[in-house]
């Protein structure tokens, strides 16, 4: 009889978990319809991408793919979960950054990136968000949604591009 409750328990975990990676999915997915997403010049506010050594001065709300496959980004507003898609390359592997810090689950599959939290945390300020294992030349980085802690998107996220 215990070994049942015991399994039973196990069944209820991985149900209950089930249900919030899910609902997590199904939330990120959903934003993807209210988020606002612009390219920028890097010119326009005279940066050089190449030359990125501090990602605190590019623009709030942005991102940057860097040849490494590090994501740097800029936010002000705390962020609960993202995902975006790697153009022209696979994704083999996400890891480190401040997301991997604040303990983000991060799956990836083909071309897609996922980061979220299941206790709550988030990241904000500055820096590397994720680092990308890429299997390809990636060409920036398209599909991008960015949540706060309440669920909402985060609206006008900027992919800053060299050109």
């Amino acid at each position: 009889m215990q070994e049942n409750s015991t399994d039973y328990e196990r069944n209820g975990f991985i149900s209950i978990l089930t249900k919030y990676v899910t609902a997590g999915i199904v939330l990120l997915f959903s934003l993807a319809f209210v988020c606002t997403l612009s390219t920028v010049n890097a010119q326009e506010h005279g940066l050089d991408l190449k030359q990125i050594i501090d990602p605190c001065t590019m623009p709030d709300h942005s991102l940057h793919l860097g040849d490494d496959g590090s994501v740097n980004y800029n936010s002000s507003i705390p962020i609960a979960g993202f995902q975006f898609n790697v153009e022209g390359a696979t994704v083999l592997n996400a890891t480190g950054g401040h997301a991997e810090a604040a303990n983000f689950t991060l799956p990836v599959g083909g071309n897609t990136v996922l980061g979220f939290s299941l206790d709550g945390a988030t990241i904000s300020g500055c820096g590397t968000m994720i680092s990308l294992i890429l299997e390809g030349e990636a060409t920036g980085l398209s599909g991008i949604i960015m949540s706060d802690i309440n669920g909402k998107a985060i609206a006008g996220i900027s992919l800053l591009r060299d050109q």
